[in-house]
C-alpha cells in the first residue's frame, strides 16, 4: 500500500472501480462487503447529507496504481480483508494456497508466507454487470455466474505443480515491478474484463508495507531480519523460490499498533474516514512480517532431484547478476541475494548503527552465487550475529546516515525522555521477541 498523499480523493468511479462495483453482489454472496462506495445505485453519503465529501468515508476511492486489488470486510465477523483478483492463469494461486492454507490452523511460527483467508474461483464464466455510472437512477443488473470456494480444498504440494521455466509475462518485466498486469498504462481506463476460467480471487488479511510502519529502534531491525531469513528458509524447504523478495513484496501485520484499526487507504486516518489515527509506538507490542506476491516464484518438489534451475529476468530488484533469458541459473540463490540487498539498500545504507549487517549482506550479495550461502547458512550466520548483539545496543535508537551531530543529541534527549514512559510496553515486547526468537532456536 502506497503513502496516502499518492491516492486523491474523487466522488467518480474510476473504470476499474466500476467494474469492482458490478461485482458487488458476486462478493456479497461470498461472505464479503466492499466499502459502501461501492453499492450498487447507491447515493454517495455527501450529496444525501450536506456534509463536505472530503468528510465522508465514502469519497475516498481505491488506489489507482493497484487496480486489481480491493478492500473489503468478512460478513461473518467483521474482519477487513485485500481481495486480489488474478487473471493470468499462472501459479500464484497455488503456491500461495500450498504456503498457507486458507483456514489452516495451527500454523507454523517459521511460517511467513501471507496467510490467506479464502479463495474465490468462478465455476464458470462471470460476465461483469454493467458499470455503475453516476447518472444512473437503477442499479446495475445482477453478475451472471457462481465460485467455487476452495477454502476446504486445500492444494497439497504434489498437486502443485509449477512450471519453472519463465512464461510471456516473465519476458515482460515492467520497469516498476516486473509485473505489467498489476500496472497498467494508463489506471483511469483500466479494465477488469471479463472472468473466465483462469479468473482467481485471494482473500488476504488487510496487511501494511513495511515502510507504514518505519523502524524506530535497533532491536526493529533485529526481529525484520530473523522473521525474513526464518521464513525464506521455511519457504525454501516446501520447495518454493519467491525470486521477488524485494522490500515492496514484504507485508506487515501490525494490527496491534492500531488499537482503533485504520482506513484501507487513508492511513492516517481511523475507518471512518475522517478521524485521526492512533499509532502506538513500535516498542508497544511485536508485528509480524509476510512475504507476498508469487506472482513469479517457482515450485520444485523437494522431494525428488529435480533440477532447480530457472531463466527469467522479471522481479523488482533487478541487481541480481544472474538474471537472464537464456543462462539458466539457481532461483533459491536469488532469494538470498535479494534478501540480502534487501537489508543492505533499505536498512544499511539508511541507518549508521547497524553495521553488525554488514558481513552478512556481503556474503549474501556475492556476486558469484556459489560464493553466496544458502538460506539455511544464511540464517545460522545470522543466528551467530544476532546472540553476540548486547541488549543495549538493540534498545539504541536509529540513527539516520544522514543525521547531524545536533539534531541527534536532542533527538536523543527526546527519545530518553520516550524511553523512560514507555518501559513498561518495551518490556513486555523485548519478551515477547525474545521468547519468540528461543522457540525458533529450539525448533532448529
Amino acid at each position: 500500500m502506497d503513502p496516502p498523499a499518492l491516492v486523491p480523493l474523487t466522488s467518480d468511479l474510476r473504470q476499474f472501480e466500476k467494474e469492482w462495483s458490478a461485482r458487488y453482489p458476486f462478493f456479497k454472496d461470498h461472505g464479503y462487503l466492499l466499502r459502501p462506495r461501492y453499492i450498487p445505485g447507491r447515493e454517495p453519503d455527501w450529496k444525501t447529507s450536506g456534509v463536505s465529501p472530503m468528510l465522508c468515508e465514502d469519497f475516498i476511492p481505491a488506489h489507482p496504481l493497484h487496480p486489481n486489488l480491493m478492500d473489503a470486510t468478512r460478513k461473518i465477523d467483521g474482519k477487513r480483508v485485500y481481495i486480489k483478483r488474478l487473471s493470468h492463469g499462472g501459479n500464484e494461486a497455488d503456491i500461495a494456497a500450498m504456503l498457507s492454507p486458507p483456514g489452516s490452523t495451527p500454523r507454523d511460527s517459521h511460517n511467513h508466507a501471507i496467510p490467506l483467508v479464502d479463495i474465490i474461483r468462478p465455476s464458470k464464466p462471470l460476465r461483469p454487470a454493467r458499470a455503475r455510472n453516476d447518472s444512473d437512477d437503477e442499479p446495475p443488473a445482477e453478475i451472471v455466474g457462481g465460485a467455487q470456494t476452495l477454502s476446504e480444498q486445500v492444494i497439497q504440494p504434489e498437486n502443485a505443480h509449477v512450471d519453472h521455466v519463465v512464461s510471456s509475462k516473465d519476458t515482460q518485466a515492467s520497469p516498476e515491478d516486473g509485473n505489467v498486469d498489476d500496472h497498467p498504462t494508463s489506471q483511469d481506463d483500466y479494465v477488469l474484463g471479463q472472468d473466465d476460467e483462469h479468473t482467481v480471487y485471494l482473500v488476504m488479511p488487510l496487511l501494511l508495507t513495511v515502510k507504514a510502519v518505519p523502524f524506530e529502534t535497533v532491536d526493529d531491525i533485529v526481529d525484520f531480519a530473523e522473521q525474513l531469513l526464518e521464513g525464506i528458509v521455511y519457504m525454501h524447504a516446501q520447495g518454493v523460490a519467491h525470486r521477488d523478495c524485494s522490500i515492496r513484496n514484504i507485508l506487515v501485520d501490525a494490527d496491534a499498533l492500531f488499537p482503533k484499526s485504520f482506513h484501507p487507504i487513508r492511513l492516517e486516518m481511523l475507518p471512518d474516514g475522517r478521524t485521526p489515527v492512533l499509532r502506538l509506538s513500535r516498542s508497544s507490542a511485536p508485528v509480524t512480517y509476510y512475504f507476498a506476491d508469487y506472482g513469479i516464484s517457482s515450485y520444485f518438489d523437494p522431494k525428488t532431484e529435480q533440477d532447480r534451475k530457472v531463466v527469467g529476468v522479471s522481479g523488482i530488484d533487478q541487481d541480481v547478476p544472474e538474471l537472464s533469458l537464456d543462462v539458466p541459473y539457481d532461483p533459491f540463490k536469488v532469494d538470498v541475494f535479494l534478501i540480502g540487498n534487501l537489508l543492505k539498500q533499505e536498512v544499511y545504507m539508511k541507518f549508521k548503527n547497524v553495521g553488525f549487517l554488514e558481513p552478512l549482506f556481503r556474503a549474501m550479495t556475492a556476486t558469484d552465487p556459489a560464493a553466496r550461502p544458502d538460506a539455511v547458512a544464511a540464517y545460522g550466520q545470522w543466528t551467530v550475529i544476532r546472540k553476540n548483539m548486547f541488549s543495549g545496543k538493540k534498545a539504541q535508537r536509529l540513527r539516520s546516515r544522514d543525521e547531524g551531530l545536533i539534531v541527534g543529541f536532542f533527538v536523543d534527549v527526546f527519545t530518553a525522555v520516550q524511553l523512560i514512559v514507555r518501559l513498561p510496553g518495551r518490556a513486555v515486547t523485548f519478551v515477547q521477541r525474545s521468547s519468540r526468537r528461543v522457540l525458533t532456536s529450539s525448533h532448529s
